[in-house]
Order: C-alpha cells, then structure tokens, then sequence
C-alpha cells in the first residue's frame, strides 16, 4: 500500500494565517500556476481571501484554469499590473525576477500591500529585496512555510506531535549559533 501527502497547503495555512489575518489583506496575486501556487490558493481560499494567479503560457496554466477559472488566472506579462494594494506571494524561482535588484521592480512591488516569497529561505532574493525597500508591511521568506512543513511531516511519519515551541526555540539557537 502507497500512501502520498502533500503538506504545501498546511504549511502556508500553519506558516502565514495569523499574519494575512493582521495584515487585513483580502485580495492576494500568486505568482505562479504550478503544484506550489494551487496549494497557496487552497489556503488562501480557506481563509476567505480572494485570489489571481499570474503565469505564463504552458500546461501548468491550463491546470490552473481548469481548476479555478479563467477569472482567477492572468498572463505572466500583466502581474505587476493587478497588485495594488494586494498581498503578492511569490511561488516560482527567483530567477524569474532577475538575479540584480533593481529600482523597476521596486517601483511594481511598492505598490502591493505585502508580500510573501515562499522560494525565499534567506530574504536575499531580488523581489525580497525589492519589497524589504519598497512594500508596507516588511516581506516574509519562506523559512516559516517550511518549517510548518516539516512539523506536520515529523507528525505523518512518527505519528508523534513536536511541540512548536521546542522547534521555534531550536531555531532560534541555530540563527544565534550561525551569527
């Protein structure tokens, strides 16, 4: 017997809910139609925000209509036009913003409310680095997303629960000890 999980959706809900409730973000823009962006709008569906994803042409953009519509699904080259005022969560490589960061990108992620980048486990990306400058509230890497992850994984396979308080507290120490 083959038993799979997918953990992306309760890693972002687990990760980001208290947040994009506290932020009073109602509208977020996905950037990205693949198997990562359908878990972020799963969970963003089930806190009540309302979502468009951005993608380029290709079959995980058909998925995506299939699965949606095409209300929520618009091209690659228009995402920096939807965002006002929007939660921006970032699901594809970094790569596709460029690898320098530049005052252009700024200018288009300062007008988003938020952002997320769920690719980012440093903060050093060109959108992070674009938002940290340019965006309302201060940008959040993906670091907690996979943490959350990895919490609900231990549970799956051990069937034992790791208290979050012990793994906040291991993580911390670690920063501390890579400082």
């Amino acid at each position: 017997r083959f038993v799979a999980h997918n953990t992306d959706v309760i890693g972002f809900d687990v990760a980001y809910r208290r947040l994009i409730t506290g932020w009073g973000t109602v509208n977020a823009l996905v950037l990205g139609a693949g198997p990562a962006a359908r878990a972020v709008c799963s969970a963003l569906y089930g806190m009540g925000v309302n979502y468009m994803m951005a993608s380029r042409p290709g079959p995980n953009k058909e998925l995506s209509k299939a699965v949606t519509s095409d209300q929520h699904v618009v091209d690659w080259i228009y995402w920096d036009q939807c965002i006002d005022d929007m939660l921006v969560i970032n699901t594809v490589p970094s790569s596709a913003f460029g690898s320098n960061v530049d005052r252009n990108l700024d200018l288009r992620i300062g007008r988003a409310r938020a952002c997320i980048d769920i690719t980012s486990l440093d903060g050093k990306s060109a959108l992070m680095q674009s938002a940290k400058r340019a965006c309302q509230f201060p940008p959040v890497d993906g670091s907690s997303m996979a943490l959350a992850q990895s919490m609900k994984q231990f549970e799956l396979y051990t069937g034992h629960q790791i208290d979050d308080t012990g793994v906040l507290h291991m993580q911390l120490m670690k920063g501390w000890r890579t400082r």
